[in-house]
């Protein structure tokens, strides 16, 4: 008895193990079945708002200015929405469109790797010169030591939660921790300076 019941707890043990393994996978949605899907409520809710317009209109809530007025730019909207569909339809699943052209462009450049790699490195160094001479107040922001919350570098305390974020050296000028006792660059101490 006591087998049986051995064998069967490793049998479950075992079936809980590998079930998630084992398991069909779900198969996902295409990306344009969502942007399909989100388009097509977009469209119904402008249905909708034109039949609520109309009534509205009937029961006497507008005048014939605003119905006109909020008529057309309804009547746009969903003039637009049906745009879109038609070219959500056309393209098909964008995955497949992005693909086309990644292989379009990779077989443009299949003439000349040694070009390819010359271009790369050179964009690299285009884009590292670029973000080297760029003002330095674009990446001034600085985590707060305290609370971690984004401040600018110059910044002496923390608009979040009040903290010192950092004091000069009164010798060398260099910017040091609030709770440094001694500069890093020059070794003057710091705590001295504060009382």
């Amino acid at each position: 008895m006591i087998l049986l019941g051995s064998i069967l707890l490793v049998l479950a043990v075992l079936l809980v193990v590998t079930y998630p393994i084992l398991r069909p996978k779900p198969v996902p949605e295409a990306a344009d079945d969502s942007g399909q899907r989100d388009l097509i409520a977009r469209r119904d809710t402008l249905y909708s708002a034109l039949a609520e317009l109309q009534m509205d209109y009937e029961m006497g809530n507008l005048s014939p200015a605003d119905h006109k007025q909020l008529e057309e730019r309804y009547k746009e909207k969903a003039m637009s929405v049906l745009r879109e569909m038609d070219i959500v339809a056309e393209e098909g699943d964008l995955d497949t469109a992005i693909e086309r052209q990644v292989a379009r462009l990779r077989r443009s450049r299949r003439g000349a790797p040694h070009k390819r790699e010359e271009d790369a490195e050179q964009d690299i160094e285009q884009e590292v010169l670029r973000l080297r001479q760029r003002p330095a107040t674009t990446r001034a922001l600085v985590p707060c030591p305290h609370c971690g919350h984004e401040i600018a570098a110059a910044a002496r305390f923390c608009p979040q939660c009040g903290v010192a974020t950092s004091q000069k050296c009164p010798r060398c000028g260099v910017a040091v921790d609030a709770e440094a006792r001694f500069c890093s660059q020059c070794g003057t101490s710091l705590k001295q300076e504060k009382s």
